[in-house]
């Protein structure tokens, strides 16, 4: 066991993610990918299952892993977004139908890209918490936050009527601040999209 604040003396998230699972209010999941054993911590939020995970691009490792979280949910709608800095390198998609958007915040639209489909993005983004959580994560991280259907190229398997809150960066995130805030984000995505009538608050398995 060590100090919540302490991380930066580890480089395994495999060390590190069991030691947070009580604070996070998060169990931790055992996982084989591409013939490695890994964990990932998972935290129940009403019926949603939030999951944190480290994955590779490629089967051989070749590439550098890259951390994300998803939670995956009932769509009503068609309502899709992305949010992501000027400098992200990793694979971005398409949205289909949408626009660049700003939200009349100086400072959140010159740090982030934003584009969505739907008006919903700025119910979304005029929330306080939102925004400072996106903020606080962004001046430790590069990432990418987005909600994606069916129709993305890295999403083959995702049902039906099913759509996945869905942030990623690149390497393996241990800060524990950071992945408090992570979880603390998509709680609160989480519940907005269900009162925008987008969500429905129902069990959706990985």
């Amino acid at each position: 066991m060590f100090l919540l604040d302490d991380s930066a003396h580890h480089t395994n998230h495999k060390d590190v993610w069991p030691d947070y699972q009580k604070a996070l209010k998060a169990t931790i999941i055992s996982q084989s990918r591409f013939l490695d054993d890994t964990v990932a911590l998972e935290r129940q939020h009403r019926n949603w299952k939030i999951r944190l995970e480290v994955d590779y691009r490629t089967l051989d490792k070749h590439n550098p892993p890259f951390t994300r979280m998803r939670c995956r949910y009932k769509t009503l709608d068609n309502f899709v977004f992305r949010i992501y800095e000027e400098g992200w390198l990793g694979i971005i998609g398409k949205v289909l139908g949408a626009q660049d958007l700003t939200i009349g915040n100086t400072k959140f639209d010159e740090k982030f890209i934003i584009k969505s489909n739907h008006h919903k993005i700025q119910d979304l983004l005029t929330n306080s918490s939102v925004k400072t959580s996106l903020l606080s994560i962004s001046h430790q991280v590069n990432f990418q936050f987005r909600i994606v259907d069916n129709s993305s190229i890295f999403m083959d398997g995702l049902p039906d009527g099913v759509h996945e809150l869905y942030m990623e960066m690149d390497g393996i995130i241990l800060n524990f601040k950071t992945i408090k805030t992570m979880f603390e984000l998509f709680i609160e995505v989480m519940d907005l999209l269900e009162k925008l009538g987008t969500a429905v608050d129902e069990k959706i398995e990985f």
